[in-house]
């Protein structure tokens, strides 16, 4: 049987992409390297348990803007914005009816997040946290994320429960 080097790579690619489906990233060695190839559209749906996600938009800036203050990024860091619709699995509701966890992965399946502490945790160390968004609260928000400059984000994991299964996203940056 003859394959060329393109098919190989196809059947890679179906195989990781198979894997980050099925698979939880609970911890590095179980998270195959999210497929920057074959990128979710940012218009479709993941469902998590009874939520489900929608990555709006990706971006990122030096500065953050907050009600009260702008935000500098400390020194060789920088903030990934990432814009998530989360809608109840049964649409039409004004509100979420179920806390959500939200992962920025990188290819080893470490993330960063914000948080009251950010300008001294920031400096290079991968935190292997989920930032934790409050039920009740949103239809959709920016969630900012302070991350190293050689931090390079490649996936969001979304959980909406504690016993669903993670959905997950391959980010595009918006140029």
């Amino acid at each position: 049987m003859n394959i060329d080097a393109g098919s190989l790579k196809t059947l890679f690619l179906l195989a990781v992409l198979a894997g980050v489906s099925c698979g939880r990233a609970d911890s590095v060695g179980d998270y195959p390297p999210p497929d920057e190839t074959n990128l979710v559209a940012l218009g479709s749906w993941a469902q998590s348990g009874p939520l489900q996600f929608r990555v709006m938009k990706v971006a990122e800036a030096k500065v953050l803007e907050t009600q009260t203050k702008r935000e500098k990024a400390p020194r060789g860091t920088r903030f990934v914005l990432i814009t998530l619709e989360v809608m109840p699995a049964e649409k039409g509701k004004g509100s979420v009816d179920y806390p959500a966890s939200i992962r920025l992965l990188d290819a080893k399946g470490q993330g960063y997040r914000p948080n009251s502490n950010r300008f001294l945790e920031a400096n290079g160390q991968p935190l292997p946290v989920e930032i934790e968004i409050d039920a009740g609260t949103f239809v959709e928000r920016v969630v900012p994320f302070l991350v190293n400059e050689k931090f390079t984000p490649l996936a969001l994991r979304c959980t909406g429960s504690e016993d669903a299964e993670s959905c997950y996203f391959a980010l595009r940056k918006e140029e």
